[in-house]
């Protein structure tokens, strides 16, 4: 009987829930609709005259109509008063008075982001939170009913936190935010993500991998959906927070059962949460947290990564867990010492004694007020009295245990509460460096023991070449159509794909299926001959075929589909390596997908002057390739003619190659030959050029080019076999974390960090761009060379005995200024600003950093923390660096294509030294799978997209250990090194007086008739010649076409970091005047600007630019040009329809 009454009620309530949850929906979507109705410029007072012919204004008639319409959402004008504003959560008019003052400014009580003006109306985001979305996720939370609830952005004042606060940290929920077919995992991280992208203002024009992204996403779709799933399966083991408050206080007697320790509280405060359970466990046993901090990438901590944590910090751990009483779980050396954990309702606690027996936990309130009633452990009925005994103390283990059992007395679930929100569950980076002390031990695991020692440096080796076979090499390139006849952009469809061993290529929308249907005949091998081996497994010496395409990211994308297993490195949009297996007819064979555009970073097109390969000049008019005229095959001559022109490509030679290509036939071409015919040529020249770039690096250096992914990690472990690492460590953890904070860039700035107009300022002057020679690869060669040994902490800082150090400071006066200031700090946007006004800031500094401070601004500081190394350097660096300059200059002088090999080797060997770590991973989850990964790992999960095809979900997670080494001290003390190099000229200059109005890495804006006496005054104080072509000179680097002396900018202006314009001035061979523009914008291609100019100034750049000087915004269409493609998310690819972006300084 109870059971049926609890059935029906629960019926009622779910019909209840789901009319009132499809009665907010169409709310929404009404909304959304009015939206985008208002948006064509409702007039009222049009509109109104046009609803009542002859009525006046300013009448009652005419109030209403407006206040009705404004009720509606057709407009936020409000015309027949300037003092009213209607209020859209109260539905009321009120004036206007109350929230702005008589200057029209905001009062300050409704200056925040809870009050959204628009026109003359206002609303409040979180009362449109509180009342329309709260409710639905109230009712889902008592249901456990998996829903999806759709919002308004706009409502919420395009600000989602207010979205965020309403669910509850201790929910066994799981929440997402969908926006199109991306799904954002709303746990502890996402949520901190998110919360830290919302601190700053910016655009909604972002990066495809980051937090920003996935609010421009809802920004573009005026909102999302927030899907609220129940777990159909338990989630991997793993530690969070404690989700309760516990009640055992008398806060009169000011009495309590004190589990602060063990992360159990009696309230909420912010402090609390700071750091994850795990950290406070160590904590809370006497270890310094600092190395497990940087460890720790998660506020959740998986079981299975605990013996990561336990070698990184030598102890011994043990976890108990209520689920599993027999058996302990056990992590890391059992010689070390020993911490014992506790792992409760996903909470991580220190095991130990505590002063309270199990009675007097369980009745606190009936014993509270009885002295030392923490040792009270039974009552004597026959005595009737309460009985002490010392001993009879339990641990924290039995404790929690006891709070859960008695949880309906003892307990309080954590709700939605705003000091918790204080926190992002995580500690700041400026408490994390209060204890520098590390792991000193060389990280090395020995294959023939099995014995890992764990430690926070590690030897630099090179790299082995693989060992598995590869079957053969496939050169190939798909070509696609983009776009309908009605010029509609699609999604991009391959019609035929080649390869340089595939003459015929194959054709189809299928075309991919078939390539690797002829490779699988190849080269496939029998499911039934070899035993199934998983990707993850050790053995990945299985022979493979590989695929290799310049801009592999693109044509990757349309062989997905087909394949299982995949394993990738990528890169934002960009496929760094695949390896996959392709299974058909019984047969299967693993794939291995490389882009040679990360080993040539150049287009096809420039392949033959780099090579000297003899390439055609493509004529293949893009547009006429249109989806429907690839299904018609032959296309009229006429109609593709019209194309050619349009296209600006030369008619007779498309003509030409149409005849000898046999592609014409009784007044029609066979559109999909002739571009199967270019297709097939571009795979022969990328075959020509890899292979001719293969053999120039192997005659250069001796390296297979086949053993690297990307130019940057051959250039690398060429300096390591060169022995320039020689008895240098790599650093992690701590050490690594704080050296990396010296890690500073290229300096970028205007003068005084003020935009400027030149040809006003100093119309008398011209300027030319002074630039440095291989500026970095001067720093290598310049510097004393790598330090080598281990990093050791800095007791007293005595700089002096020091080979090199890296150091925290705080600035205690500047006594020197300079326009272009020789330190920096971040600003609140992240932004890098090189300043003089830094008296009372924190800096990261190295040896070079301080010293240039000290040297140029005459700096007083105070010693914080740091390290210093003292074993010497080592020098090879700077030989080695020598040599491939010189060799570079010998084989260029002699025409030696050899000659780009040494360039790319000299400018791309340092960044791989302080590579910052990937805090997170991509896997491809099968559809079928998918849910229950997602339920398994969601506290792991950054953000899931489900493909185009169907088939898979991209899934982005987070990596909950880093353990990322890297040569941060060598990396930051070249990026100082090279701008030493800049600061020696720079500071010189000013000092002399000299104008200089920007600078950018390894350029300054200097005035022109100065050069002389600057290197005049440099050979005097330095004793080396500024000016000439070898490193660590400066020559001037304007270039202007047609020009054959010196060219100076005679007008420029300056707007910010990489936006900028100079007007140049040359003359030609013939003494003859020559002009042009060399154009800088950040964002916006030279191109775009250079039509807006046209269509709107005459030609005319520099009008454009002191628009924006003057403070007025433009929008560049960056599609004017050219098209520009969108890698999808799903990966799909389309061609963007629009693409405006707004400027303004």
């Amino acid at each position: 009987m109870l059971d049926k009454q609890r059935e029906t009620r629960e019926k009622k309530i779910n019909i209840k829930y789901n009319c009132y949850k499809n009665k907010i929906r169409l709310k929404n979507r009404i909304l959304i609709y009015l939206r985008i109705y208002r948006m064509t410029d409702f007039n009222v007072v049009k509109e109104f005259k046009k609803a009542f012919p002859g009525s006046r204004l300013g009448t009652k008639k005419f109030e209403k109509y407006n206040q009705k319409v404004v009720r509606q959402g057709l407009t936020e004008e409000i015309a027949y008063s300037n003092g009213i504003i209607y209020n859209q959560d109260t539905n009321r008019f009120v004036n206007k008075s109350k929230y702005f003052k008589n200057n029209g400014g905001v009062r300050s009580r409704f200056n925040n982001d809870d009050f959204n003006f628009q026109g003359d109306t206002l609303s409040r985001p979180s009362i449109y939170v509180e009342n329309e979305i709260r409710p639905l996720i109230i009712q889902a939370e008592q249901t456990k009913e998996s829903v999806k609830i759709p919002f308004d952005l706009e409502k919420m004042n395009d600000n989602v936190d207010f979205l965020l606060k309403k669910i509850s940290p201790t929910t066994s929920m799981n929440y997402f935010i969908q926006t199109g077919d991306t799904f954002y995992a709303l746990n502890n991280s996402t949520i901190k993500s998110l919360r830290e992208a919302l601190k700053t203002d910016f655009m909604f024009d972002t990066g495809y991998d980051s937090e920003l992204a996935v609010l421009a996403g809802m920004k573009g779709a005026q909102g999302g959906t927030l899907n609220i799933r129940s777990p159909s399966t338990k989630a991997v083991n793993g530690g969070s927070f404690f989700r309760y408050t516990h009640k055992l206080i008398d806060p009169i007697q000011k009495k309590k059962i004190n589990l602060d320790k063990y992360g159990v509280f009696h309230e909420v405060k912010a402090e609390n949460y700071e750091v994850n359970c795990l950290c406070n466990s160590f904590l809370a046993s006497g270890l310094d947290i600092t190395q497990i901090k940087h460890l720790v990438r998660n506020q959740e901590i998986p079981m299975r990564l605990l013996g990561d944590v336990a070698n990184k910090l030598g102890v011994y751990i043990t976890v108990r867990k209520i689920e599993d009483k027999s058996n302990l779980k056990h992590y890391g050396d059992k010689t070390k010492r020993r911490i014992e954990l506790g792992l409760i309702d996903k909470h991580y606690f220190l095991i130990e004694k505590i002063p309270y027996t199990s009675y007097s936990i369980k009745n606190f309130d009936k014993i509270k007020d009885i002295e030392k009633f923490n040792t009270i452990w039974t009552y004597d009925e026959k005595v009737a009295r309460y009985k002490k005994k010392k001993g009879k103390e339990i641990t924290s283990y039995q404790a929690i245990k006891i709070l859960l059992e008695n949880k309906e007395t003892h307990l309080t679930e954590i709700e939605h509460c705003g000091e918790l929100y204080k926190t992002n569950y995580h500690t700041t980076i400026d408490d994390v460096f209060k204890d520098l002390s590390f792991n000193d031990n060389i990280h090395n695991f020995n294959f023939k023991t099995g014995e890992l020692t764990e430690g926070d440096l590690k030897i630099n080796k090179p790299s082995k070449p693989f060992d598995n076979e590869c079957l053969d090499t496939y050169y190939f390139d798909f070509e696609t159509s983009t776009r309908r006849s009605d010029k509609t952009a699609t999604i991009h469809k391959p019609y035929c794909v080649f390869t340089q061993k595939h003459r015929g290529g194959f054709f189809g929308e299928d075309c991919g299926k078939k390539l690797l249907d002829d490779i699988l005949k190849q080269h496939g091998t029998s499911v039934d001959e070899v035993k199934e081996v998983d990707v993850d497994d050790d053995d990945l010496s299985a022979p493979f075929v590989r695929l290799i395409a310049h801009n592999s990211s693109y044509d990757f994308r349309f062989i997905l589909k087909y394949l299982v297993r995949l394993d990738t490195i990528e890169k934002g949009t960009g496929l760094m390596n695949c390896n996959a297996r392709y299974y058909n007819y019984g047969k299967y064979v693993d794939i291995q997908i490389r882009d040679s555009l990360k080993m040539i970073n150049m287009g096809l097109a420039k392949f033959g002057g780099a090579f000297g390969l003899d390439i055609k000049k493509e004529i293949l008019p893009y547009d006429l390739y249109t989806e429907e005229n690839v299904e018609k095959v032959w296309i009229p001559i006429e109609e593709c003619i019209e194309e050619v022109k349009i296209a600006g490509y030369d008619v007779d030679v498309y003509l030409k190659n149409c005849e000898e290509w046999d592609c014409i036939s009784n007044g029609l071409i066979n559109i999909l030959k002739y571009s199967g015919e270019y297709c097939y040529l571009d795979c022969i020249v990328l075959q020509q050029g890899y292979e001719k770039f293969g053999s120039l690096v192997e005659e250069a250096i001796g390296e297979d080019i086949s053993n690297y992914i990307s130019l940057a990690s051959m250039a690398h472990n060429h300096l390591v076999k060169e022995g320039c690492y020689d008895n240098v460590l790599q650093v992690s953890g701590v050490p690594r974390a704080f050296i990396q904070k010296c890690v500073v860039g290229g300096r970028t700035m205007c003068s005084g960090n003020k935009k400027s107009l030149n040809f006003e300022k100093y119309s008398h002057k011209k300027f030319s761009d002074f630039d440095a020679v291989s500026l970095y690869p001067s720093g290598m060669a310049r510097m004393r060379g790598f330090l080598k040994g281990k990093p050791k902490i800095i007791e007293t800082f005595e700089p002096e005995k020091y080979d090199g150090y890296f150091i925290c400071i705080k600035v205690k006066s500047i006594n020197k200024k300079y326009k272009f200031p020789c330190v920096s700090l971040l600003d609140d946007k992240g932004i890098r600003q090189f300043k003089n006004n830094l008296e009372g800031e924190y800096l990261y500094l190295d040896r070079v950093g301080l010293e240039d401070f000290v040297k140029y601004h005459g700096a007083e500081y105070e010693f914080v923390n740091g390290y210093y190394y003292d074993d010497g350097h080592n020098h090879k660096i700077r030989s080695v660096m020598t040599h491939l300059f010189n060799q570079r200059l010998k084989f260029k002088k002699e025409g030696n294509p050899i000659q780009m090999v040494f360039k790319e080797l000299m400018n791309s060997s340092y960044g791989k030294s302080y590579e910052k770590p990937r805090d997170s991973d991509s896997k491809y989850v099968p559809a079928k799978e998918f849910d229950t990964y997602m339920d398994r790992n969601f506290n792991y999960v950054k953000e899931a997209t489900k493909l185009a095809n169907g088939l898979y979900y991209k899934v982005k997670f987070y990596k909950a250990i880093d353990s990322h080494f890297n040569n941060a001290h060598v990396g930051v003390e070249i990026l100082s090194m090279s701008k030493r190099i800049m600061f020696e000229v720079m500071t010189l200059a000013e000092d002399l007086g000299h104008t200089m109005t920007y600078t950018d890495t390894d350029s300054i804006h200097i005035d022109s008739s100065k050069i002389d006496e600057l290197a005049t005054e440099f050979k005097k104080k330095y004793g080396r010649e500024l000016i000439g072509k070898g490193m660590g000179q400066f020559h001037t680097d304007f270039d202007l076409k047609g020009s054959v002396g010196d060219i100076h900018a005679t007008e420029s202006i300056f707007l910010g970091k990489k936006c900028y314009v100079d007007k140049l001035q040359g003359y030609d061979k013939d003494g003859n005047e020559v002009n042009d523009y060399h154009i800088r914008m950040k964002g916006v291609p030279s191109d775009c600007i250079i039509y807006k100019a046209q269509q709107e100034y005459g030609g005319d750049i520099i009008a454009l630019y002191k628009d924006l000087y003057d403070g007025k915004e433009l929008t560049f269409n960056l599609l004017a040009v050219r098209p520009k493609f969108e890698m999808c998310k799903n990966m799909n690819i389309i061609t963007k329809t629009k693409f405006d972006r707004k400027i303004s300084f």
